[in-house]
């Protein structure tokens, strides 16, 4: 009986932090859309911009987004499951 409701403890146990797990990666995902959205919207207006200090506040901005993007992605890691971003032609080494 002992043995039984310890495994059932685990169990329970396991499913709750699977659950954690998913709240976690659908976090990290929905972030991440919306962080490709703004990068996007940055370069756009980098593009657009001819003011040379206009222009540094959006590559600060633009560079803050990229490092905001890289956590969400860890945070995806973290919980176990693939990242979304990957490379499209990878290098090979030799």
């Amino acid at each position: 009986t002992l043995q039984r409701a310890a495994v059932e403890a685990a169990v329970k146990q396991a499913d709750m932090r699977q659950g954690v797990s998913e709240v976690f990666v659908n976090l990290a995902r929905r972030n991440q859309v919306l962080l490709h959205r703004q990068l996007t919207l940055l370069d756009t207006m980098e593009r657009r911009t001819e003011d040379a200090d206009e222009l540094a506040d959006l590559f600060r901005l633009d560079h803050l987004t990229t490092r905001m993007r890289r956590h969400a992605e860890g945070l995806v890691i973290l919980s176990g499951a693939a990242p979304s971003r990957q490379w499209r032609k990878p290098v090979q080494l030799m």
